[in-house]
Parts: C-alpha cells; sequence; structure tokens
C-alpha cells in the first residue's frame, strides 16, 4: 500500500493481485488429478477481476468458492 500512495502523485496505480489456484497447464504436467487440476479459477477470471479493480481499490482476491470456504475455515479455527 506505501508503493500505492507514493506513486499515486504520478498517475501511476499499484495493484496486488492474489490470485488463489488458476487453472493452467502446470496441473496436467505436473499430473494432478482431475478434481486437483480443475479446482481453480479460469485465468480470463483473474484478469476481469484484476481490470476491474484496477484505478478502484488497492487489491483484488480471485478465488472459486471451495477456496473461499477453506479460507474463511482456516480463520475461524482455533490456534494451536
Amino acid at each position: 500500500l506505501a508503493l500505492r500512495h507514493e506513486l499515486r502523485a504520478l498517475g501511476v496505480d499499484v495493484l496486488v493481485v492474489e490470485p488463489g489456484t488458476v487453472r493452467t497447464e502446470f496441473a496436467d504436467a505436473a499430473g494432478a488429478t482431475a478434481s486437483h487440476a480443475h479446482a481453480g479459477v479460469a485465468p480470463r477470471a483473474v484478469v476481469a477481476a484484476a481490470l476491474n479493480a484496477l484505478g478502484r481499490r488497492p487489491f483484488v482476491r480471485v478465488a472459486s468458492l471451495a477456496q473461499r470456504l477453506i479460507r474463511c475455515a482456516h480463520s475461524r479455527a482455533p490456534a494451536d
């Protein structure tokens, strides 16, 4: 956020994109099972979310429903 603030006066927008798992050919190359290979979001969804957020907010998270549920469960789990 500091970089975003520093560069705003120069007309430069800084955006942090947290895409989570993205469906790519890597899963096939790594030998992932079908369920793991398709668990992520489509690359086009990541790009669309990033372009939509550009100039509007400092960061964007793009995650599938399963990823959002897991993140929510982890955030509510008691610490060890």
